[in-house]
């Protein structure tokens, strides 16, 4: 391989490194990360705090209502959302955690 092509593989790559995906402090309740998926997707995963009081319910509803609210926001208003939970998976007990997928119309 040529010496050139190799520094110029080297200096591309070394100037978009990877962005790491850290978790976004909602303070107090939520964290949130978002990762771009193909097709204008993009997936939410949504982290919510035990309040003493509350049912896993309640937290799917409040972490569903951020989701929603967080799509409102990125989208003007116009989105499709969709909860991922895979039947095949278990349901986690309690729940602290749900991913959402929505896109931009």
């Amino acid at each position: 391989m040529n010496t050139l092509f190799q520094v110029l593989c080297l200096c591309g790559s070394l100037s978009s490194p990877p962005h790491a995906q850290i978790f976004k402090e909602q303070w107090p309740l939520y964290s949130y990360r978002t990762e771009p998926l193909s097709g204008g997707k993009i997936l939410l995963s949504v982290s919510t705090t035990y309040l003493g009081f509350d049912t896993d319910d309640y937290r799917e509803s409040r972490m569903r209502d951020f989701a929603e609210s967080y799509a409102d926001r990125k989208c003007a208003g116009r989105f499709q959302m969709a909860s991922v939970q895979p039947p095949s998976w278990p349901r986690p007990a309690p729940l602290y955690s749900k991913r959402f997928v929505f896109r931009c119309r």
